[in-house]
């Protein structure tokens, strides 16, 4: 005779794995490396689980096979960026060249994009407010012709 395990025991041992990834994640998040990123707590959060999701094989690195799932979901379509450009990009933010990326070194990649992001909102925005070399001043002139 064959007995299902009890309904307790499978919602006891499901606990134990939810405090367990809970503990890994607030471990992670952490680290004094990522802490002095400066990156927003709940942006790291969604990038944690965004990583962890494409981590199938459980190892805290991502190979190309798993980076391209994140490409994929962030994207929202079907098809991704080519090998090619996906392994571009992981030379790029592999940063101790081990043919995996991490996720401090994501989490460097995002820092960065957050302070490229910013750069160019305050050049845009210095932009508009300081006239150009080629800009026409324009003076107003009151209705009987004067300035």
């Amino acid at each position: 005779m064959v007995t299902e395990p009890s309904t307790s025991t499978n919602s006891s041992s499901c606990t134990r794995m939810q405090m367990t990834r809970k503990k890994k994640k607030q471990q992670v998040l952490a680290d004094k490396r990522l802490v002095q990123l400066g990156i927003q707590s709940s942006i790291l959060d969604q990038m944690y689980d965004l990583f962890y999701t494409a981590d199938m094989d459980g190892s805290g690195k991502l190979q190309i096979d798993e980076m391209k799932l994140i490409f994929k979901k962030v994207m929202r379509r079907k098809s991704g960026p080519s090998d090619a450009q996906i392994q571009k990009f992981m030379e790029k933010v592999d940063k101790d060249n081990s043919g995996e990326v991490d996720f401090f070194e994501c989490c460097q990649l995002l820092k960065a994009s957050l302070a490229d992001n910013d750069s160019d909102k305050q050049t845009n925005k210095a932009n508009k407010i300081k006239p150009q070399e080629d800009d026409i001043a324009v003076t107003p002139v009151s209705e009987d012709g004067a300035e």
